[in-house]
């Protein structure tokens, strides 16, 4: 049954593709009709690609090889470029070390962070971190609470004036207490300030502060003496140097002393403010240049 050729195609080939139900019809079918479904079976299996020639390999019909597309990520703008995260800086990248002419004024952007780092970690510690910014005990004068009077007549009004007499005293408790508390957390965080200050001290530092003569008397449990003498010995200032040598180096210092690359504005005022107080209380008062002074009238 279909021995003959149809196309170049021998007609065999196409029988065990075909149905079985259509095979089984074969016999009920004329010679035009069998020609016409060879034509078609012959058309099929070629765009199935199961037939010789270029429906196999890497030929062009359905059948072949599949060839997936590369997918492009890049935009049309362009490969996007990747994207760094900067380390957001901690407490143990700021440490207090025993500076040199170029470094003078760095300490302050230390002392700054620490600072701050006390304003958000400590209990109340606005009051803290103001005193330590001033160098001074914070002031508690203007918070302290006051009794208030009543403003009723004590003859006419005399109830009223006992009823508000008695609300005004309890609250003037209750603020007293939350007043005490305050400055008791305050003297707390003035010893958890100066144990943090000397932490971040390098060891080089720590042995100059407590080498000072006036460390035991004054400098130890003191926080802001403590910055003061972080401020002298981040300047190159030593106790048993030469005083004209200090003067000359808290001079050139400050002359020699430039905003760097990566720092704002407001650091490098901080540091040429650090670099001009040392100056001046190490030649022990205001540099008066008379010359300059008289030609710039």
């Amino acid at each position: 049954m279909f021995n003959s050729w149809k196309g170049g195609i021998p007609c065999k080939i196409f029988e065990k593709f075909l149905r079985p139900s259509t095979v089984h019809r074969q016999s009920h079918l004329t010679a035009k009709e069998e020609v016409r479904v060879l034509r078609v079976s012959s058309v099929s299996i070629k765009m199935s690609g199961q037939g010789r020639g270029r429906g196999r390999g890497r030929g062009r019909g359905r059948g072949g090889r599949f060839h997936p597309k590369k997918k492009n990520n890049s935009s049309s703008c362009g490969a996007a470029k990747p994207t760094t995260t900067q380390r957001k800086p901690v407490l143990s990248d700021h440490i207090y070390q025993i500076g040199t002419a170029k470094s003078s004024g760095d300490h302050t952007v230390v002392t700054q962070f620490i600072i701050n780092h006390i304003r958000k970690t400590f209990k109340n510690g606005e009051d803290i971190g103001t005193a330590l910014e001033t160098r001074s005990d914070f002031d508690f004068t203007p918070s302290m609470p006051m009794l208030m009077r009543s403003t009723k007549d004590p003859t006419t009004e005399s109830e009223e004036y006992m009823t508000q007499t008695r609300s005004f005293e309890i609250l003037h408790e209750a603020e007293v207490q939350e007043f005490v508390k305050r400055k008791n957390m305050y003297q707390a965080n003035k010893s958890k300030a100066y144990a943090l200050i000397y932490g971040q001290c390098n060891k080089a530092m720590q042995s100059w502060i407590i080498s000072r003569k006036d460390y035991e008397t004054s400098i130890k449990g003191n926080p802001f003496l403590l910055l003061n003498a972080i401020d002298e010995h981040s300047t190159t200032y030593q106790e048993n140097r030469s005083e004209y040598i200090v003067i000359f180096e808290a001079l050139k210092g400050l002359i020699n002393l430039k905003q760097k690359d990566d720092e704002v504005l407001e650091d490098y005022t901080r540091r040429f403010k650090t670099a001009r107080d040392v100056a001046k209380a190490q030649m022990g008062g205001e540099l008066k240049l008379p010359k300059v002074a008289k030609a710039m009238e």
